[in-house]
């Protein structure tokens, strides 16, 4: 199977700018060697018609991600995450098992998306307070859609995305609880971060885009 089109722009832009870091980096790293990172935030989807059924075009969600440093600026990691969302009535998806577009009664909306990307970094210092970012790549969302006396709808969908975001260094903000975060569990630094996410990722078999834009705020631990 081909990549899609935004995958292959994708996969362009990490290649350039992790061209760009790792010359500049002389390819050394002791620690950290790991980082992992917990977010919650908001998802607003593209699906038409979503606020329809559930008064909102957006819903929560809740993700926790594991990444490994391959050098000081670039790291590969796994994301997994959960959006939720209650509604009245019936969201396309339904179609893909035989079953109407609009119907009544109380519809669970479960989304579960897992990402495997790559982060580019502008770490430049150690210490440094606020630090830039930029990735993306492959992703999968697992969705289930249940409405109250009927069938349940569920699947899988293929795609791709990007993410951004800031992170501001809290060590030096409390120098004496970072040294106990260290010196307890091993946590060299500890970052508060922003982040969106824009997604894309098909159900081929009802022409239906589950992606959307990730509004995200979290903590992020380097050990």
């Amino acid at each position: 199977m081909g990549l899609t089109r935004v995958q292959r722009n994708t996969i362009a832009v990490l290649l350039c700018c992790v061209t760009s870091t790792v010359m500049a980096d002389n390819g050394n790293i002791d620690k950290p060697l790991w980082s992992f990172e917990f977010k919650g935030g908001r998802y607003h989807p593209v699906i038409d018609g979503y606020s329809d059924y559930f008064g909102r075009n957006r819903a929560d969600e809740l993700s926790f991600a594991l990444a490994r440093k391959v050098f000081r600026v670039f790291e590969a990691g796994v994301e997994v995450g959960r959006v939720h969302d209650k509604g009245v009535g019936g969201l396309p998806l339904n179609a893909e098992k035989g079953g109407p577009i609009t119907t009544g009664g109380t519809v669970t909306y479960d989304l579960y998306p897992v990402h495997a990307y790559l982060t580019v970094r502008g770490v430049f210092y150690e210490n440094q307070w606020v630090v830039p970012y930029i990735g993306g790549g492959l992703t999968r969302e697992y969705y289930q859609q249940r409405i109250v006396g009927q069938s349940t709808a569920k699947g899988h969908a293929s795609g791709s995305h990007t993410r951004a975001g800031l992170q501001f260094l809290l060590d030096r903000l409390s120098g004496g609880d970072a040294a106990n975060l260290q010196s307890s569990f091993g946590i060299d630094n500890t970052y508060l971060f922003i982040e969106q996410q824009t997604i894309k990722a098909e159900v081929k078999s009802v022409n239906i885009d589950l992606g959307g834009k990730v509004y995200l705020l979290g903590l992020l631990f380097e050990f």
